[in-house]
Order: structure tokens, then sequence, then C-alpha cells
């Protein structure tokens, strides 16, 4: 009896030392490893280029983000489903290279919504999905604090190899805004 009472408590310590490190692991983890990305997909699609994350480093003011999707346009055609999640992926990790400097709205705007009276008033481009003329959007709205405008009016997924290049080229502009010209 008191050989197995012995393996019975040294398996029982074995399972809380087990446990106590993989919760050091995790806290560890957390704290440490939290801006590290890890890129694992075929094309490396978000891995970020060296001049995209010098200019997200380098934001000196803020910038707001508004992406306008219809979900109803990803549930009609998956093909945009998934172009969206790869936007919006690539817009999270535009977020979390830029240090705070980058705040990112996600909006659905559904038809004769406020929403998407906003997203027609920052210009975006609202496409018919149906006979009736139902429109969809998706794009994106970028603020500076200057009140400085800059838009993608509508994500074409042909134009997907060039997605960080309009992504960064829209931040650039809202980071370093040209005067107006009289």
């Amino acid at each position: 009896m008191r050989a197995s009472s012995r393996r019975f408590w040294s398996s029982a310590l074995a399972v809380v030392a087990v446990a106590a490190i993989a919760i050091g692991v995790n806290l560890f983890a957390d704290a440490r490893l939290q801006n590290a990305h890890l890129d694992l997909t075929a094309g490396k699609i978000y891995t970020l280029s060296k001049g995209t994350r010098e200019i997200l480093a380098g934001l000196k003011q803020p910038i707001t983000l508004r992406l306008y999707y219809s979900q109803a346009l990803g549930a009609r055609l998956p093909l945009y489903g998934e172009y969206a999640d790869r936007v919006q992926a690539m817009l999270r990790e535009y977020t979390a290279r830029a240090h705070g400097m980058i705040r990112l709205e996600l909006f659905d705007p559904l038809p004769f919504s406020r929403t998407e009276d906003q997203a027609l008033g920052y210009g975006l481009t609202g496409v018919p999905l149906d006979q009736r003329g139902t429109k969809v959007y998706f794009g994106l709205a970028g603020t500076n604090l200057l009140d400085t405008q800059r838009t993608i009016p509508f994500f074409d997924p042909s134009r997907e190899r060039f997605l960080e290049y309009d992504l960064t080229r829209l931040v650039e502009q809202l980071a370093h805004p040209k005067p107006p010209v009289s």
C-alpha cells in the first residue's frame, strides 16, 4: 500500500509541476512575445516590406482607418469574403506595427443606414449586389488629425498583389499630407 501511495503522490506532484511550467511559459510568452509576428502563409502575404515597416514605425501623428465592408457581399460572393479576411488581417498587421498610431474601425454598412451614409460621405463606391439595386461596400477611408482624408473606394480582388502598396500609399499620404495649392 505504501508504495502505491508514494507513486500516487509522485504522479500528482509531476502533474502539478507540468501545469506550473505550462502556465509560466504562457505568462512569459504573453508578456515578452506580444508583438512577435510569424507569417506561415505560402506566399508570405502578411509579411510587410521593410519600407512599409519603416513608414509605420515612423508615424508621428495618429491615423484612423475605417474599413467599410458589407458582409452580404462575402455571403453572396465568397471570393470577396476571402479577400476581405486578407484585407482585415493586413490592416491588423499595420495597426500592430504602428505602435498605437493607427486606429482601425470596422463597419458593415447596411442599406439606408447611417453607416452607409458615412461610407458615401467618404466617397466610397457602392456596387449593386442584386437586381433590386442593393448596394454593398468594400472600401477604406483614412483620416488624420488635420482632417485630411484618403480613400480606397473599393477593394478589387484583381489588385490583391498591390494591397500592401495601396495601403502604405494611403498611410503615407495621411502621415505627410501635402498643403493645398492655391
